[in-house]
């Protein structure tokens, strides 16, 4: 059999700043709808705590449950 995956822990899935390599922080997340597919995905803000540099990412574009 293949060999099992184990999971990270949280803190390694954070990105890391492109300026400092730095671990950064959520500081702002956003869930939208869109109507026309009935599909959800979360918009994440990440920001660094020694650079204060922000990046935004889209994430998992799933379907809507109601």
């Amino acid at each position: 059999m293949g060999k099992r995956r184990t999971p990270q822990p949280p803190a390694a899935r954070l990105p890391r700043c492109i300026k400092c390599d730095v671990s950064m922080t959520v500081v702002k997340v956003k869930v939208e709808l869109m109507q026309a597919e009935r599909l959800r995905y979360e918009r994440r803000t990440f920001q660094c705590p020694d650079c204060a540099h922000q990046q935004t990412y889209t994430m998992g574009l799933t379907e809507q449950t109601s």
